[in-house]
């Protein structure tokens, strides 16, 4: 996956960029520079030379610059994409690079900066993204859970009346067949959670919020924020209820330390809330968890109704998740349990830390061992992680614990055993586990949940799931290093060989894409080259 990062201060070197993305757009299918002469440095004077080592020029290899190759849709600088559905597929591709002195910090950092190219080496949009990386739905642990075929771009844009320019995202279609403006706002960690249904939430220019369908790009609505933006406060938390359709929202102005909650109703009203509320979650079965601060630092927690604003649970817990299934977790802080749209208490107590990890709840005592385990309706589920020490949570909601003898992997009511010969967990893709050991020599192996081995691979450095960049679907890659240097192999979940390479590639449908200093390329399965694309390192 490529990526960029937060650009500010781009202003300055802007000129750089679009004069080398100028001379790049110039340029159709070019020959091979040709190879510089060698020139044999004369000896030293006998008077001077002091060691008795002498170089050899002749047996010099000469440089061998790599390929360039690639055509263009349009002779002239093309500074977007301009939408067409006979692309097929666009591909990001690492096309200039600049160094830059961080105002922050006093150092200096290298950007690339990305264009687009198809998978036939045509390029469709010069090197000028700051930004070219896939929009990915995540769990809260990270795990990644939804791939609707959309590249996120990134682009410095400046606003009047501010003295560097901010990155602002498009959301590009995978097959280049639509692409918005650049309008929108994305933080991976504060989205990594966010549900795609519903759409997205996304800040926009200018102060709106904005619900896109990641599918297509359209907005499905937006409601205007502007009265309570200033140039010192940030979003902190943007929710939608995918469900009721209500927008919940957060604004944290760090100069005023100033917190704004927001909510608004499907037809984008704001609803009106209690005047000591600071911060509001996720709405869900029509109540909004709702906090309060006391003088200091404590913290409350209720429920406001989601259509009236006013209380339907007075703030007296010091914790409460989103209602779902007619309940939800809280804590008093002394116990952790559930309660009903009433504030009913429905359990006994548990301990106050609880999290949710796919579809069940796990309470965890002070130590960070499961004390029970809840499906969503509330109802208490068996479960051997009860008790049990160190507890791992892994991708798709599954949690492993070590047993005596073996390793368990367990969702819900659903158990599965493994042998600890097997080594730890390294990822999880549906019914395809990674294991690997550690050591002198690694073992990297591939089962399925009833335990079959599928494959195994010995002496490779180490072994994880990823995706294809284009079409989503899951690969192993192996990666590893060696006194040749790093080596990866790509296999599919039986286990076979799809590409033996040497480096570090990532997979766009049938190519492979590999990124050097100054140079990046597609390659096929046959290892001919699609696409080559050399530019110059940016100087301090």
């Amino acid at each position: 996956m490529l990526s960029g990062r937060k650009w500010a201060g781009i202003i300055r070197v802007r000129g750089l960029v679009l004069g080398l993305c100028l001379l790049l757009a110039g340029c159709g299918e070019r020959e091979i520079e040709a190879t510089p002469v060698v020139t044999p440095a004369p000896e030293p004077p006998a008077a001077v030379s002091v060691s008795p080592v002498y170089t050899d020029w002749s047996k010099l290899e000469p440089y061998e610059a790599p390929e360039v190759k690639y055509t263009r849709r349009r002779e002239e600088h093309m500074d977007r994409l301009i939408p067409a559905k006979d692309y097929g597929a666009v591909i990001p591709f690492a096309g200039a690079s600049l160094t830059r002195m961080e105002s922050w910090s006093g150092y200096h950092d290298s950007y690339s900066l990305y264009g687009l190219v198809t998978p036939e080496g045509e390029v469709v949009a010069d090197p000028v993204f700051t930004s070219a990386h896939a929009l990915t739905g995540r769990d809260s642990y990270g795990n990644p859970t939804e791939y609707p075929g959309v590249w996120l771009l990134g682009k410095p844009i400046s606003a009047p009346g501010k003295e560097e320019p901010e990155e602002w995202f498009a959301l590009c279609a995978k097959d280049g067949s639509w692409c918005t403006d650049f309008l929108y706002d994305y933080d991976w960690e504060r989205m990594m959670a966010a549900s795609f249904d519903g759409g997205l939430p996304l800040p926009c220019r200018g102060g709106d919020i904005a619900l896109v369908d990641p599918y297509s790009g359209k907005e499905l609505r937006r409601v205007d924020c502007s009265a309570w933006l200033t140039d010192t406060a940030y979003w902190n938390g943007i929710y939608v209820d995918p469900d009721s359709g209500y927008l919940s929202a957060n604004l944290y102005d760090w100069e005023a330390d100033a917190r704004v909650p927001l909510v608004f109703d499907p037809q984008g009203e704001r609803v009106a809330l209690p005047p000591e509320v600071c911060w509001v979650g996720q709405c869900g079965d029509g109540l909004i968890p709702a906090q309060i601060m006391e003088a200091g630092t404590s913290a409350w927690y209720g429920y406001v109704d989601a259509a009236t604003g006013q209380w339907a649970i007075t703030p007296t817990y010091r914790n409460g998740e989103t209602f779902s299934h007619g309940v939800a977790p809280v804590s008093d802080g002394i116990n952790g349990y559930f309660i009903d749209k009433t504030g009913r208490a429905l359990t006994g107590g548990y301990p106050t830390q609880f999290q949710r990890h796919g579809d069940y709840w796990y309470f965890m005592t002070e130590n960070w061992s499961v004390a029970a385990v809840f499906d969503q309706e509330g109802h208490e589920v068996e479960s051997p992680l009860v008790w049990a020490g160190s507890p791992g949570f892994e991708g798709e909601g599954w949690v492993t614990v070590q047993g005596e003898t073996e390793r368990l992997l367990i969702r819900g009511a659903e158990i599965h055993s493994f042998p600890q010969s097997l080594g730890w967990i390294n990822g999880i893709r549906g019914d395809r586990i990674l294991f690997q050991t550690e050591g002198e020599n690694p073992t990297v192996t591939l089962v399925n949940l009833e335990g079959k081995i599928l494959a195994r691979w010995k002496g490779e450095g180490s072994g994880y799931f990823d995706q294809n960049e284009l079409t989503g679907e899951s690969y192993v890659q192996l990666y590893s290093y060696s006194s040749q240097g790093s080596q990866a192999g790509y296999y599919d979940l039986d286990g076979k060989e799809l590409f033996p390479i040497q480096g570090y590639h990532s997979l766009y449908g049938d190519l492979l894409y590999r990124y050097d200093e100054g140079y990046s390329s597609l390659t096929d399965r046959e290892g001919e080259l699609v696409f080559g694309w050399r530019y110059p390192l940016a100087e301090d």
